[in-house]
Parts: C-alpha cells; sequence; structure tokens
C-alpha cells in the first residue's frame, strides 16, 4: 500500500497512480487499476503515460500539469499530472456525465436552431402559395373552357393541401419543450462542473455557496445550465481574480409583474478587466433589441445576450451591478407555482 503524509491512497474512491521513469504507471488503488484495465483493453492494462492514447499536444499539457481529456471504452475521464515533495502522481475523474450533458446541451441549442430556420422556411413558403392561391382567384375569370378550369382547381386545392401541411408544421415548430419543477442544484452543479476546466485555464478560482433551502423553479434542467454557464463563462473569460458563485432565495420584480418569490444564482467576478466590464455595462442599459444586439456581438458579450434571452423565455431576468468594483449578475427565475416553506427541498448534493 502506497502512502503519502499518512494517508492510505488506496483508499480513495478517485483513481491514483504514482508516475515512475519513463512515464510507467503503477496503480495506488483498485479504482486506477480498473482505469488501466479499461484504457488496455483486450491487450492488458496500460503501464504507462503512453498507453493513455493522448495526442502530442495533450502529452504536453499533461506534463505541464493541466488537465486533459481522455476517452476509453464509452467513458470520459479527465487527467491530470501532479508533483508533490514525495514524487508525480497521475490523478483521474470520471467527467462522463459532465460530457453528456455538455453534447446534450449542444445538440438541444443546435436543434433550437435548426427549428428557428425551418419556421422561417415554412413562413416563406406559406407566403409563396399564398401568391399562388392569389393567382388563380385572379386567372379564374379568365378561364377559356373546361381544360383552363381544370387547371385552376388542381392549382388551388394542391395550394391548399401544401397549405395545411405547412401549418401542422409550423403548430408542431412553436410547441414548447416541456418544462419540469426542478431542484436547483439540478443545473447549477452541473453547469459550474462543466466550465471548471476553463476556469483552470484562465487561472480564475470558483467557490459556490448554496442555501440550504431553495425554491424549486418551472424550468427545461439543461436550458437552465446553459444560461449559469454561459454567464460563468462571460465572468471568467474577463480574466477576474475570482469568481464566487452564490445560490439562494430572493424576492424580485421580474417579466413586468410584481415582487415575487425567485430562485438567484449571484455571479460575481472580483477584478475584471476594463473590456469585461465595459460590455456588461452596455448589456445592462439595454431593454429591447436584445435579439437584433446578439447578432451584431461577439464572444464574450453573446454569451451573456444569449443567457439573458434564454431568462427571459423562461420568465426570469438578469441584473447586472457594479459593487465595489466588482462584476455582478444576478440570473432569477421566478419559484414554481405552490412553492411553499412546507415542500422547498434541500438542493442536491
Amino acid at each position: 500500500m502506497v502512502e503519502s503524509a499518512g494517508f492510505p491512497i488506496d483508499a480513495l474512491a478517485q483513481p491514483v497512480a504514482s508516475i515512475g521513469e519513463h512515464g510507467a504507471l503503477s496503480p495506488c488503488n483498485d479504482a486506477m487499476r480498473r482505469l488501466m484495465a479499461l484504457f488496455g483493453g483486450a491487450a492488458g492494462p496500460c503501464r504507462s503515460l503512453q498507453g493513455l492514447g493522448l495526442d502530442g499536444d495533450a502529452s504536453e499539457r499533461l506534463a505541464a500539469g493541466e488537465p486533459v481529456d481522455a476517452s476509453a471504452g464509452g467513458a470520459h475521464f479527465e487527467l491530470q499530472r501532479v508533483a508533490t515533495g514525495n514524487g508525480s502522481w497521475l490523478l483521474a475523474e470520471d467527467v462522463t456525465h459532465r460530457e453528456r450533458l455538455a453534447a446534450s446541451q449542444l445538440a438541444a441549442s443546435r436543434a433550437r436552431s435548426l427549428a428557428a430556420s425551418a419556421a422561417s422556411i415554412v413562413h416563406d413558403l406559406t407566403n409563396l402559395l399564398g401568391a399562388g392561391l392569389g393567382l388563380a382567384a385572379v386567372l379564374r375569370p379568365s378561364q377559356r373552357d373546361a381544360a383552363d378550369q381544370l387547371v385552376l382547381d388542381e392549382l388551388t386545392r394542391g395550394t391548399q393541401q401544401a397549405a395545411a401541411l405547412l401549418r401542422a408544421l409550423a403548430s408542431h415548430l412553436q410547441q414548447a419543450v416541456p418544462h419540469a419543477v426542478v431542484e436547483p442544484g439540478a443545473f447549477v452543479d452541473d453547469a459550474v462542473a462543466i466550465v471548471g476546466k476553463a476556469a483552470i485555464r484562465h487561472g480564475v478560482g470558483v467557490s459556490m455557496h448554496r442555501e440550504p433551502e431553495l425554491p424549486r423553479v418551472r424550468v427545461v434542467a439543461s436550458e437552465a445550465a446553459q444560461v449559469v454557464r454561459e454567464a460563468l463563462l462571460f465572468l471568467i473569460e474577463g480574466k477576474p481574480v475570482a469568481v464566487h458563485v452564490g445560490v439562494g432565495p430572493t424576492h424580485a420584480a421580474i417579466a413586468g409583474s410584481r415582487s415575487r418569490r425567485c430562485l438567484r444564482v449571484r455571479l460575481e467576478g472580483s477584478a475584471c478587466h476594463a473590456g469585461c466590464v465595459a460590455e456588461a455595462e452596455h448589456i445592462a442599459t439595454l431593454a429591447p433589441g436584445l435579439s437584433a444586439l446578439l447578432g451584431r456581438s461577439e464572444p464574450p458579450a453573446a454569451r451573456l445576450v444569449a443567457g439573458l434571452l434564454a431568462l427571459r423565455r423562461a420568465g426570469g431576468d438578469l441584473r447586472i451591478e457594479f459593487p465595489d468594483g466588482r462584476l455582478r449578475l444576478d440570473l432569477l427565475w421566478p419559484a414554481a407555482r405552490g412553492t411553499k416553506a412546507a415542500d422547498m427541498l434541500p438542493a442536491a448534493e
């Protein structure tokens, strides 16, 4: 059994291996033995860093101590090399759930884009079909014989059938994605985990505090996670010293209504660079016209605008403040109807 500072490494759930000469790996616990067997496949457990199947760039980043992604057996892992006073170690974390969530959110975003494009096409085709019906009506007084009447009848009938199909398609495209009443932990934790690597790359520390009792909200969980993720990335790309995430209940007037109970996800970045603050100040002054702005914005500003649009679709809002030189983003969702103190469950750990 390998020990570090008196702590038995083989008791850890996280896979750990010591790194020897020429990248040789010595598993320190059963979790790493299983992982090495997974990477080795039919050829047997991998015995060195070279057996992890990393490309040149990933190998260099791993050697520099940066976290890198690796896949084996349909699972995704984050690997990191850590040097301590008593050796060099390889740590692994199973991030399959996180990667699948990110993939599903990307797929949902693409599906929404495709649906918007399809709706635009449906609208244009409907206009063309309307012109066809108008043309048939104009020509009907000028028909000369039964053959002309037959042509116009077929044109009218076919156009009406096509218009009915388009109306059915438009109705299908406009159907809302089903919402569900969820605990905030169902999407906040996932969003924070997904942006963790971006925070490490930018050298930004991320901390989080969550109140013990939170109102549940009616949202599409993947969209809500995307809102938190985009706002976090906006802050992180502003290169603050640190970012703090606070999750708790509050009362706020949102969506033009009176003050009501809300879930607030507060993101605060300390000492963001001037460009990030200027973009936030500009967005904070906007009311309507956000859709047009989104088309002209470049990242990271587009991230924040996209998040605000998604929030408003869910009946929520975004508040931007600048207390004591910090940049604060308050993401607000209305509490689900029927949410009372007695049925507010603790967020998932």
